[in-house]
């Protein structure tokens, strides 16, 4: 047996966790040293596509997990899947990303008329 089928999916899955909570939660990006690379490609995830396209990537690895083993994985690749879907629907129908002024967004406040 190698020792790579030892590894379990939750490494990977946490690390997507914790990159999907800094993509929509802004203000932690302040909160932390990070690197300034890693600050810009957060940031430049901002809209309909790119954020469609993150969280369908971030729902493979949670689906591929089932080969290893079935788990509550499967039912978070789903929500990220629907997530992913409402994002490609809101970019279809030329709706404008906006974000909330309390996880650091522009506000939803500047939306309503």
């Amino acid at each position: 047996m190698a020792a790579d089928a030892d590894i379990p999916p939750y490494s990977l899955t946490s690390i997507i966790g914790v990159l999907i909570l800094f993509m929509e939660v802004k203000w932690l990006l302040s909160c932390f040293n990070l690197p300034e690379g890693f600050k810009s490609g957060v940031r430049r995830i901002n809209g309909n596509y790119p954020r469609f396209g993150a969280y369908l990537v971030a729902s493979i690895p949670m689906f591929a997990s089932a080969h290893f083993k079935a788990s509550s994985l499967i039912a978070t690749g789903i929500v990220l899947l629907i997530a992913s879907l409402c994002f490609l629907a809101a970019g279809v129908m030329n709706q404008d990303y906006t974000g909330s002024k309390t996880l650091g967004g522009g506000g939803a406040t500047n939306v309503i008329v």
